[in-house]
């Protein structure tokens, strides 16, 4: 099978960082419109673009480009990274030179907000953004953007670190839009409730995700490595070797979710929390379809390797997630399942550092499998993962003995 150059696969960030060479910072050149968009080239334009957003412009139907990949702790990023005209953006009541206001105490002030909302088309470039720094931890909506109803596409992330209260991210504290072909690592979120890496709630579609090496906490209720909260779609995400903890509703890709879908994901790492615990999610009321987890959890009750409280459809594998938990409603693939699954666990994954065998698809163990079926592609197909259609958005493929993913070549 020849793979094209989607492949959805672990991905290595490179941050290319440049001079900046924007003649007028502070101004976005440009028109608006997708052959002579915005232009974002300097950190100074990114500020820029915060102000006017949380000034109620929305950017409905207009599209903004960056054009170079910026860090918040290099001057080559700013025109002048002691300039003053942008004010007291960190809150400490000192205005100070920028790329003090935006590397200490509250740091960058998000795009917009739950009354302020950005409805316009951002466009990555594939470009990077390093060393992005919020710290607002009595804020709720915190992230890149506080609140998106448009499109964000094509960026890198690199060592973010962005903490509040709810609605918490490095992208968008709330999604009603599209988020897509994100690559993020060494990243850290921290909130209290519905935190991700990738939108604290996620009211639309987040899609072309790739995470490594990153850590999301929080406090209290609904956090996840891609989303806290989402009642829509998320599909095509690769989560590797990340570190989730919270309280209630905890998982590796989203703490809860309603509604909605999520599939085609390969996450590995660690989750831990008390209640409703898993490396997919934490509590499910979505469609979980073609999903498979690596790693641990670590849980108290309703305590899963995929899926902590599973009231919906799961279908996906336990391809080595080993659990500890110490309450009740505890499974290899789904803790507590009150709806439908027909899930498989590799037959030497452990509870408690116990192995248990089991073979039947349709309850939270999961039938058994071994190391040789992962090889084989009816392993797959038999609970429903695509290994043959390119019109759908994702296609299976076994590689070096590991199933991954890509997009569809017929998209």
């Amino acid at each position: 099978m020849k793979k094209n150059e989607e492949d959805c696969v672990l991905e290595i960030i490179t941050c290319t960082i440049t001079n900046t060479t924007d003649t007028t910072p502070g101004v976005l050149s440009g028109t608006g419109t997708l052959g002579d968009p915005y232009l974002i080239e300097s950190i100074e334009d990114l500020v820029a673009l915060s102000n006017i957003v949380n000034g109620g412009t929305t950017y409905s139907g207009k599209y903004i480009s960056l054009t170079i990949g910026l860090d918040f702790s290099n001057k080559q990023s700013y025109v002048n990274s002691n300039t003053t005209v942008f004010g007291d953006i960190n809150g400490n009541g000192i205005v100070e030179g920028l790329m003090t206001e935006l590397t200490t105490e509250s740091g960058f002030l998000p795009i917009g907000n739950n009354s302020k909302k950005f409805h316009g088309n951002l466009l990555g470039n594939e470009n990077c953004i390093k060393n992005f720094y919020i710290n607002r931890s009595s804020s709720d909506y915190v992230g890149l953007f506080g609140y998106n109803n448009g499109t964000i596409d094509n960026f890198k992330f690199s060592h973010s670190n962005v903490s509040g209260k709810e609605y918490i991210s490095v992208i968008s504290g709330i999604n009603n839009g599209t988020i897509k072909n994100i690559t993020m690592s060494n990243s850290k979120t921290f909130g209290v409730d519905s935190t991700g890496l990738i939108a604290g709630d996620n009211y639309g579609t987040i899609t072309g995700i790739n995470i490594n090496d990153s850590t999301v906490i929080g406090k209290n209720n609904a956090t996840g490595g891609v989303a806290g909260y989402s009642n829509n779609i998320i599909n095509g995400v690769v989560v590797n070797n990340i570190n989730v903890s919270g309280t209630i509703h905890t998982g590796g890709v989203v703490g809860f979710t309603i509604y909605g879908s999520l599939s085609n994901v390969v996450v590995s790492g660690t989750v831990t929390s008390d209640d409703n615990t898993g490396l997919v999610a934490g509590y499910n009321g979505a469609t979980i379809t073609s999903v498979i987890a690596d790693g641990n959890v670590i849980g108290v009750n309703n305590t899963g390797g995929l899926v902590g409280t599973n009231y919906e459809t799961v279908k996906g594998i336990n391809r080595g997630v080993n659990i500890i938990a110490t309450g009740n409603k505890v499974g290899r693939v789904v803790g507590n399942n009150i709806y439908s699954v027909n899930v498989l666990s590799l037959n030497t994954v452990t509870i408690n550092d116990l192995t248990i065998t089991h073979s039947y698809a349709t309850d939270g163990h999961g039938a058994d499998i071994t190391s040789i079926d992962l090889l084989n592609p009816t392993t797959y197909t038999n609970i429903g993962f695509n290994f043959t259609d390119e019109t759908k958005n994702y296609i299976w493929y076994i590689e070096d003995g590991v199933a991954k993913f890509r997009k569809g070549s017929l998209q």
